[in-house]
């Protein structure tokens, strides 16, 4: 993830605190797929949810901010000073 270093902790416990939620809020719903169409289906559910996201995050997602196509140029400048001389190389494939 591309965060500023100041807000980088603070970004991430929300992003951990969304993958808790979700694991709480998965589990009834597994249930009710369950209930109404069987068990093999949760997996197919939450196969196609993974495969959603994981396409999304693919085609959204960059390895730098100088290499993301989506984000202004004061954006990027504005991330890039922030790294300060840290080197940051995050690669999803």
């Amino acid at each position: 993830m591309l965060f500023e270093l100041a807000a980088r902790g603070v970004k991430w416990r929300f992003l951990r605190l969304g993958a808790l939620i979700g694991t709480v809020a998965t589990t009834p719903i597994s249930g009710f797929i369950a209930a109404a169409y069987g068990w093999p289906s949760i997996f197919y559910a939450f196969g196609t949810v993974g495969l959603v996201v994981g396409l999304t995050a693919v085609f959204f997602g960059a390895d730098t901010p100088a290499k993301h196509r989506l984000i202004s140029e004061l954006e990027k400048n504005y991330i890039q000073s922030s790294l300060g001389g840290a080197k940051v190389q995050v690669s999803y494939l």
